[in-house]
């Protein structure tokens, strides 16, 4: 492991960000989150905002975290025009991650991340409001005209995702539902395939050190 890391090292200056953030993917991969961190902090020093973006992202949701400090490095980029800042700070806003949920933000900074030429942001407003023809025109890495996710934006009427169908009670003993119709084949069709390339073994969580490991007792897969 110790050579390995050596020998990634190496081969990634300190001021060159994309080596520094492809060096932070295999460090995670590998499970070392420490050194990956370090790796993000040096292209994050370097002023770029995916780097800036990438290291807030990963102070919120990897070991060892700092919320406070991912927070605001999001948001920072996300002011300086980062895509994919905006990006995940309409996901932290939708799930609660640095306050109490608010689509309303979520979705300002959703449209804010499209504008910035993000693509699963406007494929996701495309998706949201069902408009196949957009999402075919993204897929095709069209011009789409400027207003188009103000647009979206406005369409989109998130009452029809937070009151969810009643669900059908397929056994007294234990609490299994269905919910039919509970989102599109569209938009199950995405989320699969974009959650392809991420799956991995699932992990669990160490009970003496906390931390995430693997188990011959999971079979299952995690994204």
């Amino acid at each position: 492991m110790v050579a390995f890391a050596e020998a990634l090292r190496r081969g990634a200056p300190n001021d060159d960000v994309m080596a520094q953030l492809e060096l932070a993917r295999e460090f995670d991969a590998k499970g070392d989150g420490e050194a990956a961190l370090n790796c993000l902090r040096r292209a994050a020093a370097t002023g770029d905002l995916t780097a800036k973006a990438a290291l807030g992202r990963h102070l919120l949701i990897q070991r060892p975290m700092n919320r406070a400090e991912g927070v605001k490095l999001i948001t920072a980029a996300a002011e300086e025009g980062s895509g994919e800042a905006a990006y995940l700070m309409a996901l932290f806003n939708a799930a609660g991650t640095t306050g109490s949920p608010s689509w309303r933000i979520a979705l300002d900074f959703l449209q804010r991340a499209a504008e910035l030429d993000h693509s699963i942001a406007r494929a996701e407003l495309a998706l949201l409001v069902g408009d196949s023809d957009l999402m075919a025109a993204i897929e095709q890495n069209a011009n789409i005209p400027a207003g188009t996710w103000e647009r979206l934006r406005k369409k989109f009427d998130v009452r029809e995702w937070i009151v969810v169908a009643r669900p059908c009670w397929m056994s007294p003993e234990l609490r299994i539902g269905i919910a039919e119709q509970f989102i599109t084949p569209a938009i199950c069709h995405w989320l699969v395939e974009k959650s392809r390339p991420h799956l991995k073994p699932a992990q669990t969580d160490d009970p003496l050190t906390g931390t995430p490991r693997y188990g011959n007792n999971r079979t299952n897969s995690s994204a």
